[in-house]
């Protein structure tokens, strides 16, 4: 995290005014820092890593090593391939694979004993999310991954915003819209033109 990142976690971690019974993780660097905060004004909350990690796209060997700006275009042609069964190799998923993740952890929603959990994780995983719970795609095919490429393109996830999801008695999950709110004016991010991220760490 930069400097304003470490500032937008503490300020994340101050807004909370009620104790966790579990702090679930991404296991990317990002998320982890993020969560620190939350770790240490709740030491007594159980803390879990989940799959929770944003599409890996590239495999390890055209990942390590390399800048944003190299990894972009192996990125562009992942998704302009439009394969839904395509992995780039060892350390990559395919788009099949990542909304099959995306899907356990909805499950895992339903079905986590908290009664107040948070979960820190990544934009582009949270609007995967998002587009399987509304779009319900019966099939992943190459239209498929097209409309959710537009679907991630149309909006952004801020740093440090808060989406809040509830669990009705039927364990039906339902969603809120993504809020700065708890952030102080100086630390809330601007609103750029969306950039689907991809192993950006």
């Amino acid at each position: 995290l930069t400097p304003r990142g470490h500032a937008q976690a503490q300020a994340l971690a101050a807004s909370i005014d009620r104790a966790p019974d579990l702090i679930a993780v991404s296991g990317y660097r990002r998320a982890q820092e993020t969560a620190a905060p939350l770790r240490e004004r709740f030491p007594a909350a159980r803390v879990e890593e989940w799959a929770i990690h944003e599409c890996a796209a590239l495999s390890d060997a055209n990942r390590e090593g390399t800048t944003p700006a190299q990894r972009r275009p192996l990125v562009a042609a992942y998704w302009e391939r439009c394969d839904p069964d395509y992995v780039d190799g060892e350390g990559a998923e395919s788009f099949v694979q990542l909304i099959a993740r995306a899907d356990a952890f909805r499950q895992q929603l339903r079905e986590v004993s908290a009664e107040f959990a948070l979960f820190v994780g990544h934009g582009l995983f949270t609007r995967t999310l998002l587009w399987l719970h509304f779009a319900r795609p019966t099939t992943l095919d190459a239209q498929q991954m097209r409309a959710y490429r537009g679907f991630i393109s149309g909006f952004q996830i801020p740093n440090a915003s808060v989406l809040k999801v509830y669990r009705n008695s039927a364990r039906e999950l339902l969603f809120g819209a993504p809020s700065v709110a708890h952030l102080p004016p100086e630390l809330r991010p601007a609103v750029a033109a969306p950039t689907p991220r991809t192993q950006e760490d």
